[in-house]
């Protein structure tokens, strides 16, 4: 982000949110990807005890532990949820890792997750696939679209050039 805030050459990140705040010294493509919508992470000796199929339901149920992450946001819908609904919560400062051997350890039921981040997290901390478990929920939506940032050096050319290959490619979300 430095460099592209910087302005010295013509640089371009892929990933970022468009927020108003990097606008201002950032140009934006079009969303070259849309966050798929958050997961539920459960022990599998849990999974069972867990039969919501909408958040709102799963957070209204008392009998289980959410785990979150101090500070973090989670996105408006789920930031928002949890405030109205007040699900009962542990919050901690771990990252995903530590969540999750949180989690064995049985210190909560659940926590909230990208599903990028649950492909990877039976593989990353050499646990057994089949001691944790995804579960959708048919309320979330899907997460926030991510754009490549360029500096202002990156020609207006350029970025419309890149942002007509992207028209039509499977998977990219439309644009803004």
């Amino acid at each position: 982000m430095r460099e592209v805030q910087q302005n010295k050459s013509a640089v371009c990140s892929p990933g970022w949110f468009k927020k108003p705040e990097r606008e201002v010294f950032a140009k934006f493509s079009s969303p070259v990807y849309q966050d798929q919508p958050q997961i539920i992470v459960a022990r599998a000796d849990k999974a069972g005890d867990i039969s919501h199929t909408t958040l709102k339901s799963l957070f209204q149920d008392n009998a289980l532990k959410l785990s979150v992450k101090m500070g973090y946001s989670y996105g408006s819908f789920i930031d928002n949820m949890r405030k109205q609904l007040k699900p009962n919560t542990v919050e901690t400062s771990q990252d995903i890792g530590g969540i999750t051997r949180m989690l064995l350890g049985r210190r909560f039921d659940y926590f909230i997750a990208a599903p990028e981040e649950y492909q990877s997290l039976a593989e990353r901390l050499g646990i057994a696939g089949e001691d944790i478990v995804s579960l959708q929920m048919r309320d979330i939506p899907p997460g926030n679209k991510r754009y490549l940032m360029c500096s202002e050096k990156v020609p207006d050319g350029l970025l419309n050039r890149f942002n007509a290959g992207l028209k039509g490619l499977p998977g990219v979300p439309a644009a803004d």
